[in-house]
C-alpha cells in the first residue's frame, strides 16, 4: 500500500508539472501570436505611410505640371496681344503714308478720320487699341502705366473675348488680360549720330498684365517707328 501511495503521489506531481509546462507553452505561444500580429500591423502602417508619401509627391508633380502649362498658355496669349498692339500702331503709320500721300509730313501720325487738327494725331500718352473698332486707337482716361497692383481705374484696358471677333474691348466675355499701349513722340531724333538722319520718331510700349492665382503677371514689348520720308538726305 505504501508503494502504491508513493507511486500515486509521484504521478500526481508529474501530472501537475506537465500541466504547468502546457500552460507555459500556451502562454508563450499566445505571446508569439500577439508579437506576430503587432509586427503585421506595424508593417501595414509603414507601407501605408510610404504609399501616402509617393502619392503626395505624384499629385504635387501633377499640380505643378498643370500650373506650368497654364502659365505657358497665358504667356503665349500675352505675347500675341502685345505683338498685335505693336503691329496695329505700325499699320496706322503705313496706312497714313498711302492715304495722305500728298501730305505725309504732317499726317503720318493721324489716328482719326478726317485728320484736320493736331488733336486728331497721335501725341504722347496711354491708349486703348482695338482692331474691331472703326477708330482703332483711343486715348485712355487713366493716363498712367498699367499696374494691376495699384488701385486705379484700369477696367478700360481689360480685354474681352468674343467667339466671332476674338479679343477686343467692346463685346464678349471678360478675360484676365489687360492691354495698354504707351506712345511717346520724339521730334528730330538723331538715329545715325549725324545731322543727316534726323527723324521724327514714335516709341511704342505695349504692356499686357493678368492675374494668375491671385498674383500679377506681366509682359512688355517695345518698338520704335520713324517717318523715314522725312530725311533731309540719304
Amino acid at each position: 500500500m505504501k508503494f502504491f501511495g508513493q507511486s500515486r503521489t509521484k504521478s500526481l506531481i508529474s501530472l501537475t508539472r506537465r500541466r504547468k509546462w502546457v500552460a507555459v507553452e500556451r502562454f508563450l505561444l499566445g505571446q508569439r501570436a500577439c508579437i506576430t500580429r503587432g509586427e503585421t500591423i506595424l508593417e501595414v502602417l509603414i507601407a501605408m505611410g510610404v504609399l501616402s508619401l509617393v502619392m503626395m509627391s505624384a499629385f504635387g508633380l501633377i499640380a505643378q505640371s498643370i500650373a506650368t502649362q497654364t502659365n505657358v498658355k497665358n504667356r503665349v496669349t500675352a505675347v500675341d496681344l502685345a505683338r498685335e498692339g505693336i503691329e496695329l500702331v505700325r499699320n496706322i503709320r503705313d496706312t497714313n503714308w498711302v492715304q495722305y500721300s500728298g501730305d505725309k509730313r504732317t499726317q503720318w501720325l493721324c489716328y482719326q478720320d478726317p485728320c484736320t487738327t493736331a488733336s486728331h494725331r497721335i501725341s504722347s500718352g496711354f491708349y486703348i487699341i482695338d482692331p474691331t473698332e472703326t477708330q482703332i486707337l483711343t486715348q485712355g482716361t487713366e493716363q498712367s502705366p498699367l499696374d494691376l497692383d495699384v488701385v486705379a481705374d484700369y477696367a478700360q484696358y481689360q480685354m474681352l473675348d468674343s467667339d466671332t471677333i476674338g479679343f477686343n474691348h467692346s463685346s464678349g466675355d471678360t478675360t484676365m488680360f489687360y492691354r495698354q499701349v504707351e506712345l511717346t513722340l520724339h521730334d528730330n531724333k538723331d538715329v545715325c549720330g549725324t545731322n543727316k538722319c534726323s527723324e521724327v520718331g514714335l516709341d511704342i510700349v505695349v504692356r499686357v498684365q493678368w492675374l494668375e492665382s491671385g498674383r500679377k503677371s506681366q509682359l512688355t514689348l517695345r518698338s520704335r517707328l520713324y517717318d523715314f520720308y522725312d530725311r533731309d538726305s540719304y
